[in-house]
């Protein structure tokens, strides 16, 4: 297999703020290391955006092209062509089990964020597959604002289910919300698992497909951060994201802590460096290799405590021939429970000088291999 990156083609994408800022990053650090990139604008409300994108592309003429979460064959025939005019390659951020059934074509180049998607990706068709996790931006900037300190932040989003349950009938709907609930408070258990434990009825076990996958994950990903966010509602805790936060979140301690959605680009950033603790509540996924939030806080000059990541694969699974060095890897401190980050969280704020040293510490590891251009290094060799 070999994949040239000299001319690589993607577009920027303003309905994903996570894969749109890791793209972004990638572009980045692809230029750092010498490649030619052209980033497009999709621009949503225009009637004749993909014919722009089209001729861009055909323009530009790339020697691949970079896309997250979705076949590649399906980015080529919205775009109106035929066949693929260069080499696809597909960044997965999240478990493609989760993300719609369409297939991966053959000559699709599946890069796993985590490895854990590997079975997932193959099982829709993908036949190359290489571990790529993703990194910290080369160049970025934050500035500390006394106006958005406080002693612990999380920002995140909650799924709208809305349309999904609607579609339910109020059985279904009320069951897979039971499994929810199990799934938020037994994360290590998977919804097989807990299909086959809990079926509908003695007779009736549901078949697991992506979509109830997804409607049970989303659910069971917000019950679970809820419990961890309701046991730090007293430590000045602010709690950022959409509005779909608010009904979950009504006559709960939370909502006095809810302050609405930030500017992902220029007031997230600065929020990071500018409060003592940083929450990174880890989704139900499971992923075991970093996510962007484990590099881009300490690169940001801010001091993070985790939730637990998942245990399903080794270090050396994860990263078979060290060659991401994750053996070094700076991770934050963790807890394996509600009750367990709470006293973390105590325990970290009264020491301010040790917060300094684990930031010091992690930026410079990840300044020195676990920067966006690194990762489109290790890319380039990996398809050369």
């Amino acid at each position: 297999m070999t994949v040239s990156l000299d001319r690589v083609w993607l577009f920027d994408d303003p309905r994903s703020h996570g894969a749109r800022s890791i793209l972004r990053w990638a572009a980045q650090g692809l230029r750092r290391i010498g490649k030619t990139v052209h980033s497009a604008n999709l621009k949503l409300n225009e009637a004749n955006s993909n014919i722009h994108l089209r001729n861009e592309l055909i323009e530009f003429g790339p020697t691949a092209v970079l896309l997250a979460n979705h076949p590649a064959h399906q980015f080529w025939m919205q775009l109106g062509f035929d066949a693929p005019q260069c080499d696809s390659l597909v960044w997965l951020f999240d478990d493609p089990f989760l993300m719609g059934n369409e297939p991966f074509s053959p000559e699709e180049i599946i890069l796993l964020s985590d490895p854990s998607f590997e079975e997932a990706a193959k099982n829709r068709g993908a036949v190359t597959t290489l571990f790529l996790p993703v990194a910290a931006p080369d160049v970025i900037n934050a500035q500390n604002n006394p106006n958005l300190k406080s002693n612990v932040v999380y920002v995140g989003a909650a799924a709208d289910l809305t349309a999904m349950r609607n579609a339910l009938s109020n059985e279904m709907a009320v069951y897979f919300d039971s499994i929810a609930e199990r799934q938020a408070s037994q994360p290590s258990l998977s919804l097989d698992t807990l299909l086959t434990e809990y079926p509908l009825t003695k007779s009736k076990k549901v078949t697991l497909s992506g979509q109830i996958a997804y409607y049970i994950y989303a659910n069971a990903n917000r019950i679970h951060r809820m419990q961890y966010l309701q046991t730090l509602a007293n430590q000045n805790l602010v709690l950022y994201g959409n509005e779909a936060w608010r009904k979950h979140i009504e006559n709960t301690p939370l909502q006095s802590c809810f302050q609405g959605e930030i500017d992902p680009l220029i007031d997230y950033h600065n929020l990071i460096c500018s409060v003592d603790i940083n929450l990174n509540l880890r989704s139900l996924q499971g992923f075991s290799a970093p996510t962007h939030r484990d590099f881009l806080v300490p690169r940001l000059g801010g001091f993070m405590i985790a939730s637990a990541r998942s245990d399903r694969l080794s270090p050396a699974e994860i990263d078979p021939t060290q060659r991401f060095g994750f053996d070094r890897f700076p991770w934050a401190p963790q807890a394996d429970s509600p009750e367990a980050i709470a006293f973390l969280v105590n325990e970290w704020l009264d020491k301010p000088a040790e917060r300094k040293q684990w930031i010091n510490h992690a930026a410079e590891v990840i300044e020195q291999q676990h920067l966006f251009s690194h990762r489109m290094k290790q890319l380039n060799d990996l398809l050369s």
